[in-house]
């Protein structure tokens, strides 16, 4: 095993995704702990891959800037929809374009891992490789409140999505929603937003269908504008679709932040 995977930077990267993924984000769960993901997540990838793969040091980091690119981009969302129909456990990412910093660890990674020191035995690099494919696996997983996916059914909008206009200003949308306790997670550069009601389908208060929803809030001259994404609903006797789907985002979310008006579609 490399040198590199058992060097302090190795190590200390390592133990703050590890932290931040178990402990940090539930106790904390703000712009720092996201940010804290990604570039301790980029950091882990690129040693442990440039350290196994030497002679392919600079294809790997192509390959894993362009995957980041694209994970934290839209277009990854199908793919998203995709694993969480198929796979035992889902995933998820907010779209926050200034979590694209985080791509300045990879050069840095890179030259990192020439100049590293081990200051462990080999042996221990064996579990610490083991640690680091959990912990990298692990930092995308979906927070459990919408669990368990098999009962929830999600409708996405990305072609021509509702908008909404709410006469309030976008700090003020966003306070309401948690002051309505909604947890309201949002990027710092970014104007995607991820609603999320605490509902679980199994625990969910007697009525309720909305879980969780995906959209962007924009600042407007006279308020502010809701582009409607995503939303995952609990299941009901008959499938959701586009329309009954964002009558119950209007129902539930919509109505708790006082007046606002659905745009004519075009």
């Amino acid at each position: 095993m490399p040198p590199a995977l058992s060097s302090p930077g190795f190590l200390a990267a390592l133990a703050v995704l590890l932290a931040n993924d178990l402990w940090w984000k539930a106790a904390f769960g703000n712009w720092l702990t996201g940010k804290l993901s990604d570039f301790a997540g980029l950091f882990v990838v690129v040693v442990l891959a440039v350290a196994l793969r030497p002679a392919h040091a600079r294809a790997l980091a192509i390959v894993t800037a362009a995957a980041f690119v694209l994970w934290k981009s839209p277009a990854s969302q199908p793919l998203i929809d995709a694993w969480n129909t198929a796979a035992p456990y889902r995933i998820a990412r907010v779209v926050d374009y200034s979590d694209l910093l985080a791509l300045a660890m990879i050069p840095l990674a890179r030259r990192y891992v020439a100049v590293a020191r081990p200051i462990a035995p080999a042996a221990f690099r064996y579990p610490v490789v083991g640690l680091a494919l959990l912990a990298i696996l692990g930092t995308s997983k979906a927070p459990p409140v919408t669990e368990p996916y098999q009962q929830m059914e999600h409708v996405t909008f990305y072609s021509e999505p509702p908008i909404y206009d709410v006469a309030a200003s976008r700090a003020e949308v966003l306070e309401r929603l948690r002051q309505a306790d909604f947890t309201v997670k949002s990027g710092a550069l970014s104007t995607d937003v991820e609603i999320l009601s605490g509902a679980t389908c199994t625990t969910a208060p007697r009525g309720r269908r909305f879980v969780h929803a995906q959209a962007a809030v924009q600042a407007d001259r006279d308020g502010s504008t809701i582009l409607l994404r995503l939303v995952y609903l609990c299941r009901r006797d008959r499938p959701w679709d586009r329309q009954s789907a964002a009558r119950e985002f209007e129902t539930d979310v919509l109505d708790r932040l006082g007046r606002w008006h659905r745009q004519a579609e075009r």
